[in-house]
């Protein structure tokens, strides 16, 4: 099986910060995902988001960790 909240904080109209915590039995892994949004335009967004995996079965050792950033940019031609 595959648990796991959801938690999200809306800071003003152009700032978020969604998280997400899953457990999974069958791989023995906690997962965690962090993202972060800016809406600095109409349809335009920064990202930054961090991912941390573990295996639980080993007192939560680091699996894999990552740092991503994302732009999108909308323009009319």
């Amino acid at each position: 099986w595959l648990v796991g909240p959801k938690i999200n904080f809306t800071f003003s109209k152009k700032l978020f910060w969604s998280n997400y915590i899953q457990y999974s039995n069958i791989g023995e892994s906690l997962g965690i995902n962090s993202r972060l949004q800016w809406r600095f335009a109409p349809l335009s967004d920064f990202y930054l988001v961090y991912n941390d995996n573990y295996i639980a079965s080993n007192i939560f050792a680091p699996k894999l960790r990552s740092l991503t950033f994302k732009l999108s940019y909308w323009f009319n031609l």
